[in-house]
């Protein structure tokens, strides 16, 4: 993949293409959102999701809320970070928590206004990737993905994509060995990473 900047490439994707990358990003991580009670992420992925597919049921104001929700799971989950000295918090599980819930968060934005999409899905990569290098990768290929299929350009809203697994994209993750999830615990703190793909 060419080294323009990872904006430039999804400021050609359509509506529905964004949201389904945004999504995807936000599935990868998923799992770190579930700390604390906060099960908001799901619901907001989930949104992205549908509207991705084409699904007339997914209104703006209702991604706005979910987006809300899970940006107060990644506000409480920066909190718990933040004290994470004084309380029994880990500091990397608190900084996956506030990485996955501000993916999910910004994977609903892509629904929520035309033209602010291309920086909500850059930014649900952004948070995501900052968890595992990993991401990045299967992030990069999905973009490769979605502009080889060519399912319009912005700002329009493009062709109906199904971001799931079973989709035109394939598996979240390349091999089994890449998948985030099947690990107990992480090793690395959070660092933020490029996000050229």
């Amino acid at each position: 993949m060419d080294n323009r900047p990872i904006f430039d490439r999804l400021n050609r994707l359509p509506l529905r293409a964004l949201a389904a990358f945004a999504a995807r990003c936000a599935r990868r991580v998923e799992t770190s959102s579930w700390l604390w009670g906060c099960a908001d992420a799901s619901e907001a992925v989930a949104l992205a999701e549908r509207f991705a597919r084409g699904q007339h049921d997914v209104l703006a104001a209702d991604a706005a809320r979910a987006a809300a929700r899970a940006g107060a799971c990644a506000a409480k989950a920066e909190a718990l970070a933040g004290r994470a000295a004084d309380a029994d918090v880990d500091p990397a599980a608190s900084s996956r928590a506030v990485a996955a819930n501000t993916a999910a968060a910004h994977a609903a934005q892509t629904v929520v206004t035309a033209s602010g999409a291309p920086n909500a899905a850059h930014a649900a990569a952004r948070a995501a990737t900052s968890i595992d290098r990993r991401i990045h990768d299967a992030a990069a290929a999905d973009l490769r993905r979605l502009l080889a299929l060519d399912l319009g350009r912005f700002p329009k809203l493009g062709g109906v994509i199904d971001p799931g697994e079973d989709g035109p994209l394939g598996p979240l993750w390349p091999t089994p060995a890449h998948d985030i999830a099947v690990e107990a615990v992480f090793t690395q703190p959070h660092t933020p990473l490029t996000t050229r793909a």
